[in-house]
């Protein structure tokens, strides 16, 4: 299995800082990377936002963010299957897509820890305002689902629609999960102060989350008033149910009941 990370509207988030955060992720996760690259705006290109990746060495990308000449870029670890093993980027809106961060690896080199790792340094040295985890079959899955392309989901009960269209850039959405809406429940999810207290059962999500005598996951402080949620994953499908059923989830589409054929 994939793991996936999003990172998202980190508009306050500078390349050199995102580069940074990569640095520490793939050392703490042990990951070698094997290449690099920026995005570049091609001059005649046949649509706003057409790019090119300029492949380069990890060195030359650090010194190409630092003057400045780099504002999005990714590295990576190859692997057997294409087009990574592991990878790390950062996106802004000047590509056709949104500022955001999309992590990719494989399960086997990391789980609960390497996440926990990655959350706690994004909110120490990030304002991204959300964050999410999740898992694919396929590396690719996990790139296009952080984004929301290529009608990728992972759970049977998520419309990707609805999703899009909160988004910035293309979409130019209200980014609504951002302070009053998740995209779904997830493993692990960043959330900030403003999804503490959104209110269901007539309580703020926080305490609702903490209520005695019922498991819904725990909450784990962070930096700068973050707050990660953690999920055991035989309780995500009955708590995307019930933030859904209370209209807190933008990509939640309650499942179709299914019509038995009688026989006359």
């Amino acid at each position: 299995m994939i793991i996936g990370i999003a990172l998202y509207n980190c508009d306050q988030i500078t390349a050199l800082q995102a580069y940074n955060v990569a640095m520490e992720f793939f050392n703490v996760a042990s990951i070698e990377i094997t290449g690099a690259g920026y995005y570049q705006l091609l001059n005649n290109g046949d649509h706003p936002g057409d790019h090119d990746i300029i492949e380069t060495t990890l060195e030359d990308l650090a010194q190409q963010i630092k003057c400045g000449n780099a504002t999005a870029f990714r590295v990576y670890k190859e692997g057997i299957k294409q087009p990574w093993e592991a990878s790390f980027g950062y996106m802004t809106n000047e590509f056709g897509s949104f500022h955001h961060i999309d992590v990719q690896f494989p399960d086997s080199i990391g789980g609960h820890d390497l996440i926990t790792s990655f959350f706690t340094n994004s909110a120490r040295n990030l304002l991204a305002p959300y964050g999410i985890t999740y898992s694919t079959t396929d590396v690719l899955d996990a790139f296009y689902y952080a984004t929301g392309d290529n009608f990728v989901t992972v759970f049977p009960y998520e419309n990707t629609i609805p999703w899009q269209r909160e988004t910035p850039g293309l979409y130019q959405g209200t980014s609504r999960y951002t302070h009053s809406l998740l995209r779904m429940v997830y493993s692990h999810n960043l959330l900030n102060s403003n999804h503490m207290s959104l209110e269901i059962g007539g309580i703020n999500l926080s305490d609702w989350i903490s209520a005695g005598g019922v498991n819904r996951g725990k909450l784990q402080e962070l930096d700068n008033n973050f707050t990660l949620w953690i999920v055991d994953n035989e309780l995500i499908d009955e708590l995307n149910e019930l933030l859904g059923n209370a209209g807190l989830l933008i990509s939640w589409q309650p499942p179709k009941n299914k019509i038995k054929k009688t026989i006359p």
